[in-house]
């Protein structure tokens, strides 16, 4: 007989299941610090860190890992500085374009291709007041946008003989991108100056074109 008090033996005692240790995605990690770190390397750590953060995000779906946020950060991070540069570029070259080059005042040059176009439409020159007058009105230029030269007659009631004093000079405000002088050649296949600036005051019949 079983000694008195001795029964069956009861149940093993339960220790509370410990929960699996979770590690940091190391691709979270080389994200963030990449999109951190990469202001200095044109672009390639905003990339990298993007790159890795994808391919991080994915891999903790899968592995229930740390460090998503990590990820995302480091994803946040390279789209945002990438954005700023490209929009710092942007701001440069629109503000770089109003500097008195040809090819890149947009008014000016406009203005230019609207004359020339006139001047061969009716058979003159681009140093023709009529055809100042018709390239500004088809052009839909504001009057007072367009001076002659140093002063302030707008060209679109100008003649032939105060254009000339002027040099056939065209003083091109484009608005908060400031001023441009274009200078009107005599023939509509020549190329036209334009220089940064208003027009500056010059002597009579003064013409470098």
């Amino acid at each position: 007989m079983p000694p008195p008090g001795a029964g069956a033996p009861g149940p093993y005692p339960h220790y509370p299941q410990q929960p699996p240790h979770r590690r940091t995605e190391p691709f979270a990690i080389v994200s963030l610090v990449a999109s951190i770190a990469g202001f200095g390397f044109c672009g390639v750590g905003q990339i990298v860190g993007i790159v890795f953060g994808h391919i991080a995000r994915s891999r903790i779906k899968k592995s229930c890992d740390e460090g998503a946020g990590m990820a995302l950060a480091g994803i946040i991070v390279g789209y945002a500085t990438i954005a700023l540069v490209v929009g710092a570029i942007a701001i440069i070259g629109i503000v770089g374009g109003f500097d008195g080059d040809p090819g890149t005042d947009s008014s000016a040059l406009r203005l230019a291709d609207n004359i020339a176009y006139t001047a061969d439409t009716i058979g003159s020159t681009p140093r023709d007041a009529r055809v100042v007058h018709l390239a500004i009105r088809s052009g839909r230029f504001p009057d007072d946008s367009v001076l002659v030269g140093s002063t302030d007659l707008e060209a679109v009631d100008a003649t032939d003989g105060e254009l000339a004093a002027q040099g056939w000079r065209l003083e091109v405000h484009n608005g908060t991108f400031g001023t441009a002088c274009l200078w009107l050649s005599h023939a509509t296949t020549a190329t036209p100056r334009i220089d940064s600036g208003p027009c500056r005051a010059i002597g009579p019949g003064a013409d470098d074109l």
